[in-house]
């Protein structure tokens, strides 16, 4: 797997113009400045924010599926897959796997990238997310948890009950979402998202 790795202090791998200034750093967004040559000649200031890259991990067990039950300050419970954020210097598939042992305590041997979503077209925040499918697992170690940050419960689910996540309200992985929502509505994509994930 051919993965960029995440540079917070590079702006065109963060999809930002290279003469691009960090003028503000923040916990989760920087704020980037660059003079943008207009029609006319002139310059003017143009900004965006960029945030670190994300993961997430589909993980298949036999027929099943894992996802987490979880809770988090202010946000209530919601469904999700493993993942987070991509540590500064830190490749996404590194990432994947090192949160995906730290949430669930399951290490897996096959690892495949199954979407990439690239927002760094959009002109004021920039932002990447993995999504990777994971099998071959192996429970090595307890869950890893950010202490006092998150309640996690670990739930293996079926095909069927993946798929209907997607109207779900709290299920939050906006990027698989989408692809469960094309399942629905298409034998086709259903059949298609069942043979990636399972083989079969």
């Amino acid at each position: 797997m051919n993965l960029p790795i995440y540079n917070p202090d590079n702006p065109v791998t963060l999809g930002l113009p290279a003469n691009a200034n960090r003028v503000f750093k923040g916990v989760i967004f920087d704020v980037w400045q660059w003079q943008q040559k207009m029609f006319d000649g002139s310059s003017q200031v143009f900004e965006a924010i960029a945030r670190n890259w994300s993961c997430r991990t589909i993980a298949v067990l036999n027929d099943k599926i894992l996802i987490l039950e979880e809770e988090q300050p202010g946000t209530g419970e919601f469904y999700g897959t493993p993942g987070g954020r991509i540590d500064d210097f830190e490749n996404p598939l590194q990432a994947a796997q090192r949160e995906f042992l730290e949430e669930t305590g399951y290490e897996a041997s096959d690892w495949e990238l199954f979407i990439e979503c690239d927002d760094r077209a959009a002109r004021k925040i920039k932002w990447r997310s993995f999504v990777f499918i994971a099998r071959g697992l192996k429970k090595t170690a307890d869950s890893d948890l950010d202490q006092g940050g998150e309640k996690i419960k670990i739930k293996f689910i079926n095909f069927d009950e993946f798929v209907n996540l997607a109207q779900n309200p709290i299920f939050r992985d906006i990027e698989i979402k989408s692809e469960l929502i094309k399942a629905q509505a298409d034998k086709v994509k259903y059949a298609e998202l069942k043979k990636k994930l399972f083989g079969k």
